[in-house]
């Protein structure tokens, strides 16, 4: 049995640095990611404990606790500026004794990146200007915890900024039908105002009518790697008004802009500093009394919750490299413990275990990294076969594997971005700003169709049918209004990379 797991092993090893020679051949390989530091829980130690034990043993609420108390701890310390504690007691320290204390990785990479970023068309000049004067002995290019904590805050960008615009493309068609005017853009209070604007002709071959419906279908949550129905009741019955109307041959819809409001779609939003606003986006929902008598499944339902939601982040810049950097170390970690398979003193069962484990990370390694920005016609052993296969349809269903992974990978983020000397949040808004816009798809809605109807030539009868219609789904819609909110307001996760200036803008609708 010994050799027989030897061989396997070796076998798994091949496939494995097959992979790993694949990525590091494409062209626009970069390697992990500088933005994320790693931390100190991120040793080759805790790699072998996960390779060498089930990957679900990791579910105990001992090892995931509340992500919830964690984030919640992290904005309270910001607002009472309780963070890199450790840092200034050892500044004092250093201070007092009269010698220069030897800088940290975690610090060492973020002077790197200050050093080496330009934000608004000027290159950082404000860094350690107190540090100069206390000691002068310290490096100039060390940063403080007062300017640690002003880039937290959100600096300003040209490119972001009241009256900026960007060209938005709601449907896979390689072309910008809409643009993101943002109208307020408040860095003090972290508020934003704005809206849609529906290009009037952006294809010749598509009506305006289609224009408005891509951006609905959109906002809606179709997708063309979801197939999911909008949750609320409402907004399927509007929705399929609006699609009766453009297929009903007894109806001819206007041609060209409707004007009264059917091209501007209102938004608002806020932009986030992890001291008000961080990477929750959905609201607490209320638990029954007999849930939150039961810490331990109020305590799994709230993390579930807020794991859903950084998964989400995890879909858009800078967050992939996150996901790229974890997955990147896992493979070259599992590379590292196969090769050292036939002289590990683990017991047999364990030893079992983890090939299982690696067999199932090699079956999901299209499905673990499809979000990444790799070359399309990239030849990597495994990935092309897995993403030949996806071509014929989603998976039909989800293994263990997968759910053990995303909840691993979420509890990392967490720990990135929660942790009081986190050099990675720093960095990240030095090179990004983040942030989250609301639409009230319901009221845009409501609006698309009643212009429609008094508009469009058709009976009398038909016309009368379809008001009496509307009228009854508005009338049922105010009973429950306040219920079915949160499943009628589309919220879209938004990054914009301070340097390219290119922004990225993720629907959520279709993945809750």
């Amino acid at each position: 049995i010994k050799e027989l797991l030897n061989n396997e092993a070796k076998v798994l090893q091949h496939d494995i640095s097959r992979i790993i020679s694949g990525i590091k051949n494409m062209r626009t390989f970069q390697g992990e990611s500088p933005l994320f530091v790693r931390c100190p829980e991120d040793d080759t130690r805790n790699f072998r404990n996960m390779f060498y034990s089930k990957l679900s043993s990791y579910r105990s609420e001992a090892i995931f606790p509340n992500l919830e108390t964690f984030m919640d701890e992290y904005l309270h310390k910001r607002k009472h500026h309780w963070l890199w504690q450790k840092e200034k007691k050892d500044k004092q320290k250093a201070i007092q004794r009269g010698y220069k204390r030897k800088a940290s990785t975690g610090r060492s990479l973020l002077s790197r990146k200050v050093k080496s970023t330009i934000v608004e068309d000027e290159q950082i000049s404000f860094l350690n200007k107190e540090l100069k004067t206390t000691n002068p002995n310290k490096s100039s290019i060390l940063v403080s915890t007062q300017e640690k904590e002003h880039i937290l805050n959100v600096q300003f960008c040209s490119a972001f900024q009241s009256g900026s615009t960007f060209n938005v493309r709601t449907m896979d068609d390689d072309i910008d039908n809409c643009e993101l005017v943002l109208s307020n853009v408040d860095y003090e209070n972290k508020n934003i105002f704005g809206f849609f604007r529906i290009f009037e002709t952006v294809d010749a071959t598509k009506s305006y009518y289609q224009q408005v419906t891509n951006l609905v279908h959109y906002l809606c949550g179709y997708d063309s790697n979801s197939s999911s129905l909008p949750r609320s009741a409402s907004l399927l019955r509007k929705l399929n008004i609006l699609n009766r109307l453009g297929n009903d041959k007894r109806v001819t819809l206007p041609s060209g802009n409707l004007s009264d409001g059917s091209s501007v779609i209102p938004i608002e939003g806020y932009i986030i500093d992890f001291m008000t606003n961080d990477l929750r986006f959905l609201k607490s929902p209320k638990l029954d009394s007999k849930i939150v008598f039961r810490s331990s499944v109020a305590t799994k339902m709230k993390s579930s919750r807020i794991r859903i939601q950084l998964l989400e982040w995890m879909r858009i810049q800078p967050f992939v490299q996150f996901k790229e950097s974890y997955f990147l170390k896992f493979l070259n970690e599992t590379n590292k413990n196969l090769l050292q398979f036939p002289k590990s003193k683990a017991p047999r069962m364990q030893k079992s275990e983890a090939l299982h484990m690696t067999k199932e990370f090699r079956s999901n390694i299209y499905e673990l990294t499809k979000d990444f920005p790799w070359d399309e016609d990239a030849s990597i052993p495994v990935w092309e076969e897995q993403k030949a296969a996806r071509q014929f349809g989603p998976r039909k269903y989800r293994d263990f594997f997968m759910d053990d992974w995303e909840r691993n990978l979420a509890h990392r983020l967490s720990e990135q971005l929660t942790r009081d000397d986190s050099a990675s949040l720093v960095n990240i808004q030095l090179n990004y700003i983040l942030f989250t816009l609301k639409v009230d798809i319901i009221e845009y809605l409501n609006t698309v169709i009643e212009c429609y109807l008094q508009k469009s030539s058709m009976p009398t009868e038909v016309r009368d049918a379809y008001n009496n219609v509307f009228e009854k789904i508005l009338t049922e819609e105010e009973d429950k209004r306040d219920a079915d909110r949160e499943s009628q307001v589309t919220t879209l996760i938004c990054s914009l990379n301070r340097k390219t200036r290119e922004m990225e803008i993720h629907n959520t609708s279709p993945f809750l």
